[in-house]
């Protein structure tokens, strides 16, 4: 089988839609020949309100190998804005969360400090370093 690198921020068992659409792609793509290895963010809580989204995980990387795919769940680290977010919901910092906002969308094509998943590319460029079989990569 090939392997083929998928990146999908979201992958159960985070509880949106877009989850599950990456997890029909992990059991699928094994009827056609390739491997997939998911590589995702970590999704310890369910999701009932936007904020859960932004709430920081637990620092540890957790691998899963499954007989079709294979997935590394990677910690997320929250940005200034998101413990904003996460504490005061939309009662208050409003002005001040939406400013943070606009210098990390202006900012992250030059600096990637400012992306809060930015360690789903950084292992991303690792694993494929250590593993030359990857010759595919989708996002």
């Amino acid at each position: 089988m090939k392997k083929v690198l998928v990146l999908a921020y979201f992958y159960p068992p985070c509880n949106l839609t877009a989850a599950q659409r990456s997890q029909s792609w992990a059991n699928y793509l094994s009827l056609y020949g390739y491997k997939p290895i998911i590589i995702t963010r970590r999704w310890d809580e369910k999701i009932s309100h936007l904020s859960d989204v932004s709430k920081a995980t637990p620092p540890e990387i957790k691998h899963e190998v499954f007989e079709t795919h294979e997935v590394f769940y990677l910690p997320y680290k929250s940005n200034l804005r998101d413990k904003i977010y996460v504490k005061h919901k939309e009662i208050r910092f409003n002005f001040f969360r939406k400013t943070l906002t606009f210098f990390e969308l202006v900012l992250q094509p030059c600096f990637d400090f400012v992306i809060p998943y930015k360690n789903l590319y950084s292992f991303s460029f690792e694993y494929l370093k250590q593993n030359p079989e990857v010759k595919k990569i989708g996002e």
